[in-house]
């Protein structure tokens, strides 16, 4: 768990969330717009993993929330929004070796950052990744 201080109070982030996918953006980043189109074929492909072994895919902006697609809304309770000072705080204190954004991590179900994409993910990247995490 970290303090994190802000507007002259201290604020605890929690750590970032265990077996999941994390795709952090903001919504200045032009790729991380076109990956947040992209939702729905990044959810289909988390889909295709073995339960109860699928991780959850968790929006990390650090900017502001992202604005997901109308489409979105079928998939609200598998989907996470974390805050945006969550969003920084987990990029800054976790990931420091991720190149710019966009960038997704895929968290075991331990917590532990077992795969890296920098740049913006697709159906197959979830797959490679997937397969980097499991032994």
């Amino acid at each position: 768990m970290m303090i994190w201080a802000t507007d002259c109070a201290a604020q605890t982030i929690p750590p970032p969330p265990a077996n999941a996918l994390i795709l952090f953006g903001a919504r200045w980043c032009a790729p991380c717009t076109v990956e947040l189109r992209g939702i729905a074929q990044l959810d289909a492909a988390l889909a295709d993993l073995p339960a109860p072994a699928r991780p959850r895919l968790v929006l990390a902006w650090i900017d502001q929330p992202a604005a997901p697609p109308a489409r979105f809304a079928q998939m609200r309770s598998r989907v996470m929004l974390a805050p945006p000072l969550w969003a920084a705080a987990w990029a800054e204190a976790h990931y420091a070796t991720a190149h710019g954004l966009p960038f997704a991590v895929l968290e075991d179900s331990a917590g532990r950052a077992c795969a890296i994409h920098p740049g913006p993910l697709t159906g197959p990247d979830v797959a490679q990744m997937w397969a980097q995490c499991r032994p």
